[in-house]
């Protein structure tokens, strides 16, 4: 066997094989991706803290869903954001990356859509006590008040020189208060840190 397939698209006709790769370029596995998480979901109960990263898949073919990143060690693959239990690694979610197919709405930022996109399809986290744990690509304030809502702390790193004022235009930027200042900066030992505090309104 050199190929397993999850739906049966050898009874499809050329039409229905273009709506369905139209509409989702990963629809051919979509139906096992759910069954994998629905079943993560049944026989794993997720600790207090909870980590958001992407993870690639080496694929070289043909597809629209593919991506480069010549910084990856497979430069060519399928990227994927997974939410995990932090204390373990344990895979809880998982989100395929579709490329120009995001149905992602305009006044959300791309670094905080597979994030939102995993909690919501995620209700059994709401309002449960957890934390979200973020690195520099994620960490932004809107997505810290959207997972204040639904009941999940959140807390991240970022970089000094991430946008400083929040407009209509830039929503993922820092309160000018709580950014890192630039005499704190250079290099550090490992560990070091500075805590800024600040309060943002809601929207």
């Amino acid at each position: 066997v050199s190929c397993l397939h999850y739906e049966d698209s050898w009874s499809m006709g050329n039409e229905a094989l273009k709506t369905a790769n139209e509409q989702d370029c990963f629809w051919q596995v979509h139906g096992l991706v759910d069954h994998v998480t629905r079943q993560a979901k049944i026989y794993w109960q997720m600790g207090r803290k909870i980590s958001v990263d992407e993870a690639v898949i080496p694929f070289k073919g043909r597809h629209k869903g593919r991506c480069y990143n010549p910084s990856k060690p497979a430069k060519y693959h399928f990227k994927t954001f997974a939410m995990n239990d932090a204390g373990t690694g344990y895979q809880y979610h998982s989100y395929f990356y579709r490329g120009k197919d995001e149905a992602r709405p305009a006044d959300i930022p791309a670094t905080m859509w597979p994030v939102q996109t995993m909690v919501m399809q995620s209700p059994d986290i709401h309002d449960a006590g957890h934390v979200l744990v973020t690195d520099n690509w994620y960490t932004q304030p809107q997505l810290a008040q959207f997972l204040k809502s639904k009941g999940i702390e959140t807390v991240g790193t970022c970089k000094i020189n991430r946008l400083s004022i929040i407009t209509p235009t830039r929503p993922t930027g820092f309160p000018r208060a709580g950014i890192f200042k630039a005499k704190y900066g250079g290099k550090k030992d490992r560990g070091w840190s500075t805590v800024h505090e600040t309060t943002i309104g809601h929207r």
